[in-house]
């Protein structure tokens, strides 16, 4: 119990999200240059989707490592932006076929940039909660309140489906947080072992 109380007390928030650490990814790492960076990262502002770009524009402020979603958009417009090398081609196929982001990545020490397949499933995103609102959003799915834990969607559809349980988010006055859970909830993983994570 001290365990417990001890990782309330230093935890700030918890973060809620989709992922899938068991499912084998068939396509490898793909090389990219910082100029291709660059061009998705304006591909991405002219469709009117946030990047993580330094907001006083100074490169070596960039975030290289983080996950994008890709999945609404045909893969040769992706494609063209790694100048369609069938390594590239690859990943992007196959975060589409799982419903994954788009993971980016750099290696400290060669600073070599590369794309792959996320653990992270694309659609509901993300949700961060200060610590307050993540315990109550657990207590109402009838779930010990933990700063960490896992659950599948099987279960996760069972919880949401119980009128108990949606009455406890609007008893809480949390109920503006169900949509969230609701489109997790709904995702099609494709046969992959994907679970509501939060930590």
């Amino acid at each position: 119990m001290e365990e417990r109380g001890s990782s309330r007390e230093t935890k700030m928030s918890i973060t809620f999200y989709v992922t899938d650490l068991d499912t084998r990814i068939q396509s490898v790492p793909a090389t990219i240059s910082p100029r291709e960076l660059g061009s998705f990262r304006a591909f991405m502002r002219e469709q009117g989707t946030a990047t993580e770009d330094d907001p006083d524009g100074e490169p070596e402020r960039l975030t290289y490592a983080f996950d994008a979603s890709i999945c609404r958009f045909a893969i040769a417009s992706i494609a063209r932006i790694f100048g369609n090398r069938h390594e590239a081609i690859a990943v992007i196929e196959e975060a589409q076929f799982l419903g994954r982001l788009l993971s980016f990545r750099r290696k400290e020490v060669t600073h070599e940039l590369s794309i792959e397949v996320s653990q992270r499933l694309d659609g509901p995103g993300e949700l961060d909660l200060a610590n307050g609102n993540a315990y109550a959003v657990l207590e109402a799915l009838d779930l010990e309140p933990e700063s960490i834990g896992e659950i599948t969607f099987d279960e996760l559809r069972m919880r949401l489906s119980l009128p108990t349980v949606r009455q406890a988010f609007r008893d809480r006055r949390i109920h503006h947080r169900l949509p969230f859970f609701d489109v997790a909830a709904a995702l099609d993983p494709h046969e992959q072992s994907a679970r509501l994570v939060w930590a």
